[in-house]
């Protein structure tokens, strides 16, 4: 966005008539208001949620995009080129190692009309002997005294949903998993 700025708007001297030095408008002004509105934009698009920043990547790849545009627009095609290929090769290379480099992955997992006391304990020392690690878990008593629980896990990555469904669905105390 700099490059633009600096640069990409020196052909408006040829219609002045003037040298760069001459001139007594700047044209830049419009790049420095995109950058402005696109930042503005992309600070609506992070939020928190349950204590995590969501949204971060997204409003950088937005401004990223603008400057990209910005460059095209401007007629500085090597530039807007170059900046797609850079963010492009980014994107994949960052994206794909966070999957390959995360063992676990996250999931909610939810059990309904349990009448079974003491069945958040049992629940936790299963999924804690199959190697998942429980983040976080949320409760629900009805009018009728059943729970309902949902766990929000870290399970190996080999551990499929339907082996933890199969550990729950047939207990007597469970409807619902």
């Amino acid at each position: 966005m700099m490059v633009v700025s600096k640069y990409g708007f020196l052909d408006m001297t040829e219609y002045s008539n003037q040298s760069a030095a001459e001139v007594r408008f700047d044209p830049s002004r419009m790049a420095q208001g995109i950058v402005t509105g696109v930042g503005f934009l992309g600070a609506g698009l992070i939020y928190l949620q349950k204590g995590a920043i969501r949204g971060l990547t997204t409003a950088a790849g937005v401004w990223a995009v603008s400057g990209i545009g910005m460059s095209i627009g401007s007629g500085m095609h090597f530039v807007g080129i170059s900046a797609t290929v850079i963010l492009l090769l980014a994107q994949i290379i960052l994206h794909n190692k966070h999957v390959l480099a995360s063992k676990y992955k996250t999931k909610m997992f939810k059990i309904y009309n349990v009448r079974e006391q003491g069945f958040q304990k049992t629940v936790q020392a299963q999924l804690e002997s199959m190697g998942i690690s429980i983040i976080d878990v949320y409760v629900l008593q009805d009018e009728e005294n059943d729970m309902s629980f949902a766990f929000l896990i870290e399970a190996p990555r080999n551990i499929s949903e339907e082996e933890l469904i199969c550990l729950f669905r047939y207990r007597s105390s469970v409807e619902y998993v």
